[in-house]
């Protein structure tokens, strides 16, 4: 009848899931084969090129089957129950230092003059 599917009407179990792995800090997004099947992604896009443009990308990998994303940020990690598996690693952004910060200090002599 159709040549397409029509997710509002068929039977996919989970279309994605996103997690966290959490002993080697990245997220991960899973998305169902099925559903994965009918996605295509165009690397000309206007908004994909536009991206690329205005964020200073200098690549966008379009291929699902493959690490995807803009610079290929979203590494495959295979496949798990009927899940194709991406990881995007989060970079670290507070690191400890053991230091005063420069705000805290000046917190607290305000603190001390008010006294």
């Amino acid at each position: 009848m159709h040549d397409f599917k029509m997710f509002t009407y068929e039977d996919i179990p989970c279309w994605y899931e996103i997690s966290f792995d959490n002993k080697n800090k990245k997220l991960l997004f899973g998305i169902h084969n099925d559903y994965l099947k009918h996605i295509k992604v165009r690397e000309d896009h206007f908004l994909i090129k536009g991206i690329i443009e205005k964020q200073k990308f200098e690549s966008f990998a379009s291929d699902l089957n493959q690490d995807f994303g803009f610079e290929a940020c979203m590494k495959n990690e295979g496949e798990k129950d009927n899940l194709r598996v991406f990881s995007i690693e989060i970079p670290q952004i507070k690191y400890i230092t053991d230091k005063n910060c420069g705000r805290m200090n000046v917190y607290h002599a305000g603190e001390q003059a008010r006294k």
